[in-house]
């Protein structure tokens, strides 16, 4: 890939994934009072992130953001588990809150958000080199960082490339790296493995992967499977498919009844009929 076609490929690749990243309402779940103290108001700032990200509600977001930062900055009764995972929704929850800030039009906002996002991610490579999602989490943030940055398009580029690779080598069963590569594989020109019809082999392996996706740890996390459906509708649209994406929009509906995005795009495949 060459600078010029990076610097024109990429800002593409991340101003169309976000066109497909609004979403609707999980609702949160039922925190077990035999959970350590701690770890129920992890779960908690988590949910609240995950509220905004599914209502596509920029204030939910940041609520559960600064609930993460809160017990971050107290680091009273926090074990090295906990604080794993602290970091991972940190770093998940400001990933989503660029997301927003882009689709907004706001730049410098999103470029903050990305900044933040990649420090608590790099934290996690220290603490936990072998986990392969925050690696795929962080591969996507270069993305967006590419479309804030196109001059820097080659060199942000191989590093997104550089990242999924490190993270599926790390965790070949993990759902949301598929999850993560098959969103970005959807936009990515064909030339480069992109396309709909690749996007949906990747995206089809993070569904089956998904299926398995369950542990008692409360706080590990066990989003996507929705987006991952929903993403398939799409690529499903973009090949003219529209049966097989209703299918995979009604799946999505019953994965999160709340799914906005799901519940927007079915009507839209509906009225289309």
């Amino acid at each position: 890939m060459n600078s010029r076609s990076a610097s024109l490929f990429f800002p593409f690749l991340v101003a169309a994934a976000v066109l497909a990243a609004t979403p609707g309402l999980r609702p949160e779940p039922q925190t077990d009072s035999r959970i350590p103290d701690q770890t129920a108001k992890i779960a908690q700032a988590r949910d609240k992130i995950q509220e905004g990200w599914n209502a596509w509600n920029e204030e939910a977001m940041k609520a559960g953001r600064d609930r993460l930062l809160s017990l971050l900055l107290e680091d009273k009764g926090i074990n090295a588990r906990q604080n794993t995972y602290l970091y991972y929704y940190a770093g998940l929850g400001e990933y989503r809150l660029a997301v927003h800030a882009f689709a907004s039009g706001l730049a410098d906002e999103a470029a903050s958000n990305i900044a933040r996002a990649k420090k608590y991610l790099e934290k996690l490579f220290e603490l936990q080199p072998g986990w392969g999602e925050p690696y795929a989490l962080y591969a996507a943030l270069l993305g967006y960082e590419i479309a804030l940055n196109p001059d820097r398009g080659m060199e942000l580029g191989m590093k997104t490339f550089s990242h999924f690779g490190r993270a599926e080598s790390a965790e070949p069963r993990n759902p949301r790296v598929f999850l993560l590569k098959g969103l970005s594989l959807l936009y990515w020109p064909a030339e480069y493995g992109g396309g709909p019809d690749n996007a949906l082999v990747v995206l089809a392996r993070a569904e089956a992967l998904f299926e398995n996706d369950e542990s008692d740890d409360p706080l590990k996390p066990s989003w996507g499977l929705e987006e991952c459906l929903t993403f398939m509708a799409r690529a499903h649209v973009q090949k003219g498919e529209k049966e097989k994406a209703m299918d995979c929009l009604k799946r999505a509906s019953i994965a999160n009844p709340d799914y906005g995005l799901a519940r927007q795009e079915l009507l839209a495949l509906q009225k289309d009929q």
